[in-house]
C-alpha cells in the first residue's frame, strides 16, 4: 500500500499525537479543525510531541526536524481527503455526527481510505451510509497514541480484506503494532478483555470477597506482571490445557455473569461517585494521588514490551522510561521549600517550552516580557523542592536543543535556577496579580492592595496562595460574567438565588457569588489545598458568611438540596460525565454555568450536552476558551 500523505481530523487528546506518528515515520501528515486557530493549535501539539521524544532519544534532530516540517494545518476535510490516501477521523464519539462526516469523505474523496479512531461505536454503522463502505474501517490508537503500541484495525460488515490487510502493514512500518479485529464488535478486541476483568473486579469487592485495594494489589503484583512478559494463550499452553479446564470448571460458575454495570457500580454512580474526577470512586483520591498513577501509568507506557523484537522496531532500544512526559508525583508533593527555573524564550518557542515544563510536573507558571525584546519572554515554572533539578535541567537543555534542530529561533535561551521556600510562595504572586475589573459590579484585588477601588464595583478579594483562580484566565473570567448575568436577572422579591460551585479552588465564584447576594453559597473540591484557600479567602470579601466550603466531590453535598445557580469551571474530560449528575441538582428554572472548555472541545461538550437533560441558553467565547450557560430541556 502506497501511502505519502495522511489527513488527521480532530485536535483533542488523539488527533495530534496520531498525526506526530505518521510524521515521524516519513509521511505527510494534514492535521484538520473547524478553525485556523484549532488547526494551528494542533500542529504545535504535535511538533511539541515530536520535540519531547526526540529529547528523550525517542527519535533524531534530524528525524524530529524532518518530521515537524511534514506537518501542515487545514479547515478543509474534503480537500484533505482528496490529496491524502489515508484519512483518520478523531472527532467526537456521536454516531450522528460521524456518519456525516464519513458520508462527506466519502463523496468527496471516493479513492482514498477513511478510517476512523472510534474507541465503542460500529465502524459497519459509521460507514452505513456511505457508497463505499469497503474503504471505511476502524484504526483505533491507544492512548497516548505517540506511547502506546497497540492500534486496533477492526473491520466493518463490507470492509475489504486486502484493504485491512494493507493498513496493518502501514503501521507495522509505522512503528505501531497493529492487531486486526475480522469482526465489527462492542468494545473491539482490548476494551472486551479490560471489562471483562473490570467486571469480575467489581463482582469481587460487591461480594465483600475482598476490598478494592487489594484487587488493585492482586492485578499489579500477579497477572499485572505476567502478561507484559507472555500473552494469555501463551500462558495457557504452558500451564497446560488440562489444568486450565480443571480451574475454569471450578471457578467460572461462580464468576459474576450480570449483563451490563453491576450493582456497585451503578450505586456509586446514583451517588455521583465517578473516581477522580469527584474524589471518590471505588477508592478515595486526592488530586495528587491521582497525578501519581497517571504518571505511573506514562512511565510504563514508554517501556518496550517483551515479546519479538521484529513486531516492535520503534522500542529497539530497550526498556524506556519517558519521565519527560510522566509527572512524578514527588514534584506534586508539598514541601519545605520551592524551586523556581526560569528560561529564556521566543514567541516562537514559548508554548513548547511551557506544555513542557508542565508535562515535567510545573506547579505553575508565569510568561513576563523581556524588556527591549518584543519577541523575548522569561518563562518562570514553579516546582516541589523534591525535584531532581541536574536531571529536569539536563532534560530541558536537550529539550532546546531539538528545537534548535527544528529551526525555531531563541529556542537555547540560558536557564536559571533558584530555590524558593515554603513561606514565600504566595509572596512571589504579589508582583504578578494586580486588581482587575470584571463585567459591570465586580473588580478583583488581592488582599494587599488598598485600592481606591470604582464605588460602582464590588470587590472580591483573592489571594490565590496554591489553588487556582484570581479572574485573569479567560475561564473564570467568563464564569464570573455568567455568574453577574444571572444574578441581574434574579427576581428581587424571590430573595437572593442558592448556588453551588464545584471545583471551587481559591473560591473566587463562590466568593463573588456571595458579593452579588446569593442567599446560600456552597463550595466544593476534592482538593484539600484548594479547600484551605478558599476558608482563608472567605474573611476577606464582606458578606461572605453564606459560604460553606466542603472537601470531596459531589457526595460531600449531602442533603444539601436544590440549587438555582450550578457553576462548574472545570476541564473537559470532567466536566462531560457529570452534566446529567450537576442537571439533577437544579432547582426548577436553574442554570448551569460550565467553564474551563478550549474552543476545540466545543463538539465535544455539545455532544455531551445533547445526551443529557439539558439544553444551551447562552455561549461566551474568550482566548479560545468556551462558557457555556444550560437549563433543563
Amino acid at each position: 500500500m502506497d501511502v505519502r500523505h495522511i489527513a488527521v481530523a480532530g485536535t483533542g487528546m488523539m488527533g495530534p499525537g496520531i498525526a506526530a506518528i505518521f510524521a515521524l515515520a516519513g509521511r505527510r501528515a494534514t492535521v484538520i479543525s473547524r478553525t485556523p486557530e484549532g488547526a494551528a493549535r494542533g500542529v504545535a501539539t504535535a511538533r511539541s510531541l515530536i520535540t519531547q521524544l526526540a529529547a528523550n532519544d525517542l527519535a533524531g534532530p534530524d528525524q524530529a526536524k524532518e518530521a515537524a516540517a511534514r506537518l501542515e494545518a487545514s479547515t478543509d476535510p474534503e480537500g484533505a481527503a482528496r490529496a491524502a490516501q489515508l484519512f483518520v477521523e478523531s472527532i467526537p464519539e456521536d454516531l450522528a455526527v460521524k456518519q456525516a462526516f464519513f458520508t462527506r469523505l466519502d463523496k468527496a474523496a471516493p479513492d482514498t481510505i477513511l478510517c476512523s479512531n472510534t474507541s465503542g461505536i460500529s465502524i459497519t454503522a459509521i460507514a452505513a451510509k456511505a457508497s463505499r463502505p469497503e474503504r471505511i474501517l476502524t484504526t483505533h490508537f491507544w492512548n497516548p497514541p505517540y506511547l502506546m503500541p497497540l492500534v486496533e484495525v477492526v473491520m466493518g460488515e463490507r470492509t475489504s480484506r486486502p484493504i485491512a490487510d494493507g493498513v496493518v502493514e502501514l503501521l507495522r512500518t509505522c512503528g505501531k503494532v497493529p492487531v486486526l479485529v475480522r469482526k465489527d464488535r462492542p468494545g473491539q478486541l482490548g476494551n472486551r478483555i479490560q471489562h471483562a476483568m473490570i467486571r469480575e473486579c467489581v463482582n469481587i469487592v460487591q461480594e465483600g470477597i475482598a476490598t478494592a485495594e487489594d484487587v488493585d494489589l492482586a492485578v499489579m503484583t500477579g497477572v499485572g506482571l505476567r502478561f507484559p512478559a507472555y500473552g494469555v494463550f501463551e500462558h495457557a499452553d504452558l500451564v497446560g490445557l488440562d489444568l486450565v479446564k480443571a480451574v475454569q470448571d471450578y471457578v467460572l460458575p461462580d464468576l459474576g455473569a450480570v449483563q451490563g454495570a453491576g450493582r456497585l457500580h451503578n450505586e456509586k454512580l446514583a451517588r455521583g461517585e465517578l473516581g477522580a474526577k469527584t474524589g471518590r470512586g471505588f477508592l478515595d483520591w486526592t488530586p495528587q494521588q491521582a497525578q501519581e498513577v497517571r504518571a505511573r501509568r506514562d512511565a510504563s507506557a514508554g517501556r518496550r514490551p517483551a515479546g519479538p523484537r521484529d513486531l516492535y522496531p520503534a522500542w529497539e532500544k530497550g526498556p524506556q522510561t519517558l519521565e519527560c512526559l510522566a509527572i512524578s508525583n514527588s514534584h506534586r508533593e508539598m514541601a519545605r521549600s520551592y524551586v523556581e527555573v526560569s528560561v529564556i524564550a521566543s514567541s516562537a518557542t514559548e508554548e513548547a517550552l511551557c506544555d513542557f515544563l508542565f508535562a515535567e510536573g510545573a506547579l505553575g507558571l508565569v510568561t513576563e516580557d523581556l524588556p527591549g525584546e518584543p519577541s523575548g519572554m522569561c518563562i518562570r515554572a514553579s516546582f516541589a523542592g523534591s525535584l531532581r533539578v541536574g536531571a529536569l535541567v539536563e532534560r530541558l537543555k536537550r529539550f532546546q536543543a531539538s528545537l534548535g534542530a527544528l529551526g525555531l529561533p531563541g529556542a537555547e535561551g540560558p536557564i536559571e535556577v533558584h530555590e524558593i521556600p515554603v513561606e514565600d510562595w504566595g509572596r512571589n504572586w504579589k508582583k504578578h496579580f494586580k486588581p482587575l475589573p470584571v463585567g459591570r459590579h465586580l473588580i478583583i484585588a488581592p488582599p494587599w492592595e488598598d485600592g481606591p477601588f470604582p464605588e460602582n464595583r464590588r470587590v472580591v478579594r483573592v489571594d490565590p496562595a496554591m489553588a487556582f483562580g484570581t479572574g485573569h484566565h479567560a475561564t473564570t473570567r467568563m464564569c464570573l460574567e455568567a455568574l453577574e448575568a444571572f444574578m441581574d436577572g434574579w427576581p428581587e422579591d424571590q430573595g437572593g438565588p442558592v448556588v453551588l460551585d464545584v471545583g471551587t479552588g481559591t473560591g473566587i465564584l463562590a466568593i463573588a457569588a456571595a458579593s452579588l447576594g446569593a442567599a446560600r453559597v456552597v463550595a466544593v473540591d476534592t482538593d484539600p489545598e484548594a479547600c484551605d484557600a478558599a476558608r482563608k479567602n472567605l474573611p476577606l470579601t464582606e458578606g461572605t458568611s453564606r459560604v460553606h466550603v466542603l472537601q470531596g466531590g459531589i457526595e460531600a453535598l449531602g442533603a444539601a438540596g436544590r440549587f438555582d445557580l450550578v457553576l462548574a469551571n472545570l476541564d473537559t474530560r470532567t466536566l462531560c460525565p457529570l452534566l446529567t449528575i450537576l442537571s439533577r441538582l437544579l432547582a426548577p428554572g436553574g442554570r448551569l454555568i460550565v467553564s474551563g472548555i478550549p474552543i476545540e472541545d466545543e463538539p465535544t461538550v455539545t455532544a455531551a450536552v445533547h445526551s443529557s437533560p439539558l439544553r444551551t441558553v447562552d455561549r461566551r467565547v474568550a482566548d479560545d476558551w468556551l462558557c457555556l450557560t444550560l437549563v433543563a430541556r
